[in-house]
């Protein structure tokens, strides 16, 4: 028989052997399929990188570009204007230092980005512009003071970085030569942007680390290197470049995509993308890391191969590898987002629209900073024939046939015309630039280029004679004090403001020393050592305050500001003062600081008051909560634990009466600031919804919570506070509700406005009662007082809030029918932030804890909870007490009350961190003092953490764990 029982066995095994073949053939086949497929979707989407790539790198080439040559055209305007305005003063005789210096200081200062803007004489020597030193700096070695020296047609010439002999900063610096009478020289106009200033202009371009912007010059050498992440390796000057680059220059190529492979300048391999300008011949290089664009490629392939290996044990993890797979695609195409809304930022830091017209649909596409500049909206349509009627007339035939030749002769286009603004009729400069798009026909395709408004510009000198004409007008209709004196105090000039506040004429004023005549004498020293100590330090103080003399005797008590009056060396030969006669708001301002005084006096002591009030009641109560907690986890019977979750309930409600006279007494305070960061409106109506119901349905009661779709996820606001509200107002609800349903909608209003309502079937509420409503201590009668509970402050509370965020509340009820209460804040829609992964530390082991606390009840509560949870335990009776032990014995954790006899926590906090052992060892204040000021003092004094009484075990746990993680609990 058993040689029978074998020979069957093995007969019965065919079959089985047979379909585990059959299964291996399909999962392998399976599996076949899936890896190709997944091998060609990887080889497509490592594709899709590189192109991505690729383009976002010629986007952000393109666009330094255009910022670049926008920042060097005007910074030439200015260069020509200058030089022929200073040009014009030479052969005119008329070349004061002091007013060149002026002239060139207004130039300079419509051009935030220029640093610097001088002019010298023939020599070589600058002794025009701001900051020019004494004796002058000279610059006629330098090779492009030479050319400009000896070419008069050399036009703009753009130097090589250099550190300049002035500011001894490396600095990119553009000249024109000035040209005298007849058209001999005169000297040279030069202007500068320090290169740490393109550096940080490139910084503000939001890129993957290591990525890089280089900016070249003509010789290719090194102008400004921005390397996002780290410090740049190259020097100002470099030349040195990669092989793939060299590779291009031999090919004669003004712009291009490269891999710098590993021949990059500082070893890192990317993809750049580079553009020679034509008009300039510097180069803009935009480069972003290949590793970084590849990583999420690289993880999706090593997921598949893992994916492989797992696919033998079950195919179905097939499908989680795929998953995976396409969430990194979803990355990488939000990530291209990202670097879009880079692109955006970078054209809208340079105030440039950009474009881009199609010939064969003749329709053009825009960013919104060039609908800004042309005035349109989205109700205009986009055709060639419409763009052109924007063009002033005398404008538009010059435009129309500069664009047949671009497109007749494959030119770009750049040109400055006239425009009306569509939506008002402004007339505005433009500068309109564009390069073609051609076919393999070479037949143009498309036009795409770049707007940017110029008008301010082309309107430089209609401004700078209204400035002139508005500082003519200027003293004769302030209504200050206007007053002008010598470097002696002798007074040139006054208004007459002045006469009128002094009662003086002006004979009895002009000619006269301010500090004999009116400065009283026991201001006089005072007066007089912050005047010649200004004037021989050529550092006049902007602002001071003193009294002055009037006629009769009386004084008036003047705000000062000081403008001092230099000579062309700088030196401070005058000054020009405006003053404030403030006697009156003084006198107003030390009467109100008197009463606020007063005021805060009173709050102190009100604040005192309560904090000592509410430490007083926490302390007990903490005892009772702890042996409650204590208790519910000990075996009890049912009735027994009813008994103690009723105890914990009361305890519960008391500690509410308190925190709410707290809030109350913050709120009359001042102390209560609202926030305005990112939220998500959904998980605080969650909060809401797990909050209460349980509680409806224990009282047999319906709860929805609706959010109307049309609502933004994402609000800007107060968070905490609106969840206050709502917790305040629906525990309302579920309290004078004894049958039918509580709901919370939430929906749009006008604007950016929210509303917000919570709608029960309770037992409403009449007229009468609900005028005073939202009263502090105030409910309907004493009968629902005694049938309900509470202490009439949650609604006040919610009116003084929801007014603190600039809302209204309201409520709509009526006796039987129930209620509305309804509030509307105004919660601008606002990005959310990624959610971050909570971290969830291990389970504690056994340690070694001290506690300091001088009350013997709640000593032994916390003792029996740290036991409990397998802790050692070592209780002390105040501070010092607390110091000795850490000095006889390492502790894991000390647990610090703060209101302690002989010496409290916040001091043997402090002692204890002198210390050399006590430096790093987690220290919790545990405190009945519920202030916010509390909670800093404890951090100040070097407390780790806080603990508010009344404790329970589970904050306890989450205490001690979130210090041993080095977190504030």
């Amino acid at each position: 028989m058993p040689v029978r029982t074998e020979v069957m066995r093995r007969e019965e095994s065919k079959p089985y052997a047979l379909r585990r073949l059959y299964l291996y053939g399909i999962v392998s086949a399976v599996i076949l399929v899936f890896v190709g497929g997944a091998a060609v979707g990887l080889a497509i989407m490592r594709d899709e990188v590189a192109t991505r790539l690729a383009v976002t790198t010629q986007n952000l080439a393109r666009t330094m570009d255009q910022s670049v040559e926008a920042m060097v055209d005007s910074i030439d305007i200015t260069l020509q204007v200058s030089a022929d305005e200073i040009g014009r003063r030479i052969a005119t005789g008329e070349a004061d230092r002091q007013e060149i210096t002026e002239f060139i200081a207004r130039q300079q200062v419509r051009l935030p980005y220029l640093d610097l803007l001088r002019a010298t004489e023939r020599g070589g020597y600058a002794i025009y512009g701001v900051g020019v030193p004494t004796p002058p700096v000279g610059i006629g070695d330098r090779p492009y003071f030479k050319k400009l020296r000896d070419d008069p047609a050399a036009g703009l010439v753009i130097a090589e970085p250099v550190i300049g002999r002035i500011s001894q900063k490396w600095i990119w610096l553009m000249a024109r030569r000035i040209n005298g009478d007849g058209g001999s020289f005169a000297g040279v106009i030069y202007g500068a942007v320090f290169i740490e200033h393109i550096e940080k202009l490139f910084g503000l371009i939001s890129m993957e680390p290591d990525s890089v912007i280089v900016l070249r010059d003509e010789n290719l050498g090194l102008i400004a290197r921005r390397l996002a992440g780290r410090t740049n390796p190259l020097e100002v000057g470099s030349r040195l470049i990669s092989e793939p680059f060299q590779d291009l220059l031999r090919q004669k190529a003004s712009e291009g995509t490269y891999d710098s492979g590993p021949s990059s300048p500082d070893g890192v391999r990317r993809t750049y993308s580079f553009r020679r300008n034509g008009k300039y011949g510097f180069t803009i290089f935009v480069g972003i890391p290949t590793e970084a664009a590849m990583a999420g490629w690289r993880e999706q392939a090593s997921a598949v191969v893992a994916f492989v290996t797992v696919l033998v044990f079950g195919a179905l993890a097939l499908l989680g590898v795929i998953r995976r797979a396409w969430l990194r695609r979803e990355q990488d195409i939000l990530e291209l987002e990202a670097s879009r809304k880079s692109l955006n930022e970078a054209q809208r830091i340079a105030n440039i629209g950009q474009y881009n017209y199609s010939f064969l649909t003749d329709r053009w596409t825009s960013t919104k900073i060039m609908d800004e500049i042309l005035g349109i909206d989205e109700r205009y349509v986009k055709n060639m024939r419409n763009f052109t009627e924007l063009i002033v007339e005398e404008s538009r035939e010059e435009a129309e046939k500069h664009l047949r030749g671009v497109i007749w002769h494959h030119k770009s286009f750049d040109l400055q015309y006239r425009i009306l603004r569509k939506n008002d009729g402004e007339q505005r400069w433009i500068h309109c630039r564009g390069e073609l798009e051609m076919d393999d026909g070479e037949n143009p395709l498309a036009l795409i280029g770049t707007v940017q408004d110029i008008t301010e510009q082309k309107l430089t000198e209609l401004a700078l004679k209204e400035s002139e004409r508005r500082l003519r007008d200027l003293f004769s209709g302030v209504h200050c004090i206007a007053l002008m004196a010598d470097r002696l105090g002798n007074i040139l000039f006054c208004n007459n403001y002045f006469l009128d506040l002094t009662g003086f004429s002006i004979d009895e004023v002009i000619g006269k020393n301010a500090f004999d005549n009116f400065v009283p004498d026991d201001d006089l020293d005072r007066m007089t050592k912050t005047f010649f100590d200004g004037i021989s330090s050529g550092n006049m103080p902007p602002y001071y305050e003193g009294e002055i003399l009037i006629r009769g005797g009386a004084r008036r008590l003047i705000a000062w500001d000081i403008t001092p009056l230099r000579d062309e060396n700088g030196g401070i030969i005058g000054v020009a003062n405006l003053g404030i006669d403030i006697t009156d708001s003084r006198r107003a301002d030390e009467q109100l600081r008197a009463a606020l005084a007063a005021a805060e006096a009173a709050s102190r002591a009100k604040s005192v008051f309560l904090a000592t009030m509410s430490h007083e009641i926490r302390t007990p109560l903490s005892a009772v909560v702890g042996m409650s907690d204590l208790m519910l986890h000990d075996h009890l019977n049912p009735e027994q634990a009813g008994q103690v979750q009723t105890i914990r309930a009361s305890t519960q409600s008391l500690l509410a009466v308190v925190d709410d006279i707290l809030d109350l007494s913050k709120l009359d305070a001042g102390r209560i600031d609202i926030e305005s960061e990112p939220f998500d409106l959904g998980l605080v109506l969650n909060d809401i919804s797990l909050i209460f119901s349980a509680v409806a349905g224990e009282r047999g009661l319906a709860f929805r919570v609706e959010i109307d779709d049309a609502l933004a996820r994402g609000l800007l606001g107060d968070a905490v506070r609106i969840r206050q509200v709502l917790l305040n107002l629906v525990s309302n609800a579920v309290k004078f509700t004894d049958r039918g349903e509580v709901l919370v909608k939430v929906g749009p209003g006008s604007g950016d406005q929210v509303v917000f309502e919570v709608c029960d079937t309770g037992i409403g509420i009449d007229d009468e009662t609900k005028e005073r409503l939202f009263e502090e201590f105030s409910q309907a009668d004493s009968s629902i007082a005694r049938r309900y509970g509470g202490t009439g402050l949650g609604l006040a509370i919610c009116q003084r809030l929801v007014t603190l965020m600039g809302g209204r509340i309201a409520v709509d009820s009526r006796p039987g029918k129930g209620s509305r209460f309804h509030f509307t804040l105004t919660l601008p829609p606002a990005d959310l932030p990624l959610p971050v992964e909570a971290a969830v530390g291990p389970a504690l082991p056994p340690l070694d804890l001290l506690v300091a606390e001088d009350n013997p009840v709640n000593a032994a509560v916390l003792e029996a909870m740290l036991r409990r949870a397998g802790h050692r335990v070592t209780v002390v009776g105040n501070g010092q007490a607390a110091v000795e032990a850490l000095a006889a014995h390492r502790f894991d954790v000390v647990l610090m009350d703060m209101r302690m006899p002989v010496m409290d926590g916040l001091a043997a906090t402090r002692a204890i961190r002198r210390t050399q052992d006590g430096v790093d060892i987690p220290i919790i204040g545990v405190t009945a003092n519920a202030f916010a000021e509390d909670q800093r003092r404890c951090l100040e004094a070097g407390m780790s953490g806080y603990l508010a009484k009344p404790v329970t075990i589970a904050n306890l746990a989450a205490a001690l764990s979130a210090v041993r993680q080095n977190k504030t609990p």
